[in-house]
């Protein structure tokens, strides 16, 4: 038996991510392992256990301490090993799968209690990421220069978070990458030895659909959405990362040489710069807000492209949700997303600027790709590449036979 531990954080990200990613890994395991899943900053009021279809599921109520410094998120976690530390049996292989930048000190806790366990962490983001927004070549320049050379407060502090990421990861028995953009970083920057990585794409269950013709146009009357119209289908949050406003910018000037399109935002957040982005051409512009996942899939059946000019990314599952769904899909170069779209294969690839006051990409060039998209005559031909993209490297069968290989040879 192998007792797995999967840690987790209620937040928007659980939300958006990391909640995916740990539904789809629990489908991934059989019967040898005994699942359990600790969910730290719970909005239950004590500690709580629930235990459902086979699966074990620990509650830790948001800390009440006041912080001192910074030591509060630390004690944090540290009471969490005590609080778990009677359901955790010495007489099994332990496995903690931790998918935060965060408690090293629980490490030393951990091993000190089971000698024998293995503390393995998967990379779904790098802290740095957020404030450059995913800008590698800037992020890369920081942390080699002489700390004497730093010039301002965000310099400094990439520089301390990046040092604390090391030793974070060091002290790790293994990392999982979901993107082999991460991996090279880890070997090149972080100083991991590459056979302390194992490279696993996330994978999704494959819930696609696929409609005739017809049966697209009757959702589109449904929706009061013109039949003619060529959908346009942006997923995710309206995050300054995301890229929204330049899908805008771009949109509006495809308009200017076609008006048979669409463009249909899903998702929640900054809705405001969005809105005043939209100037103009409110009427061909839909924000439908955050919709279940069955109302989101059935936008993916009669869409015709994807857009994402996201600034970072690992391995996004609307990217995989869009190729399992045959959608193609224009995207930016950056970070992990570079990796998951090919040029003519599962759609087209827009350059990501870089400077060090900001990335950005150029709309009359995503204008251009977004026409060479609608307007190739192979279009079921480009939409078998993208399934077949995704069953090659995104299948919940992929993700299951790596996991599965890893946690049982670790």
């Amino acid at each position: 038996m192998i007792q797995l531990f999967i840690f987790n954080e209620i937040s928007r990200a659980a939300i958006y991510g990391i909640g995916t990613y740990i539904q789809q890994l629990i489908a991934c395991l059989d019967d040898e392992f005994q699942i359990n899943i600790v969910n730290y900053y719970s909005d239950k009021p004590e500690f709580t256990i629930v235990e459902s279809n086979k699966i074990r599921e620990f509650f830790i109520p948001r800390n009440q301490l006041k912080y001192t410094e910074g030591k509060c998120d630390e004690t944090y976690f540290i009471n969490s090993v005590y609080l778990l530390s009677d359901f955790i049996d010495s007489d099994n292989k332990i496995i903690f799968h931790f998918n935060h930048f965060r408690y090293e000190k629980t490490f030393s806790l951990l091993r000190e209690y089971w000698p024998t366990c293995k503390i393995i962490v998967g990379i779904h983001y790098f802290n740095w990421c957020f404030p450059l927004s995913g800008n590698t070549g800037y992020f890369q320049e920081i942390i080699h220069k002489n700390p004497n050379d730093l010039t301002d407060t965000l310099e400094k502090e990439t520089s301390a978070t990046y040092r604390q990421d090391v030793a974070f990861l060091q002290n790790a028995d293994h990392i999982i990458c979901l993107a082999r953009y991460a991996k090279d970083l880890l070997c090149s920057d972080y100083q991991i030895p590459e056979n302390k990585i194992s490279l696993i794409y996330n994978g999704l269950k494959d819930e696609a659909t696929f409609l005739t013709s017809n049966e697209k146009k009757e959702i589109k009357k449904k929706l009061h959405i013109d039949p003619s119209e060529k959908i346009i289908l942006f997923v995710g949050r309206l995050d300054d990362i995301k890229g929204v406003d330049y899908i805008i910018q771009a949109f509006k000037k495809l308009l200017q040489k076609r008006n048979d399109c669409r463009l249909i935002i899903i998702g929640d957040g900054e809705y405001s710069k969005c809105l005043e982005e939209c100037k103009g051409d409110w009427g061909k512009i839909l924000f439908t807000g955050k919709l279940p996942k069955e109302k989101v899939y059935q936008f993916y059946q009669i869409a015709d492209i994807g857009i994402m000019l996201s600034k970072h990314e690992q391995c996004s599952f609307v990217a995989i949700e869009m190729m399992m769904h045959g959608l193609p899909i224009i995207a930016s170069g950056s970070t992990g997303l570079d990796e998951m779209v090919s040029n003519g294969v599962n759609g087209y690839k827009i350059k990501t600027i870089e400077n060090k006051d900001e990335v950005s990409f150029d709309t009359d060039e995503c204008c251009q790709l977004l026409s060479l998209a609608l307007n190739n005559n192979k279009e079921e031909e480009l939409k078998n590449k993208c399934r077949r993209q995704y069953e090659t490297h995104y299948s919940l069968a992929c993700m299951k036979e790596k996991m599965q290989t890893l946690y049982k040879l670790i």
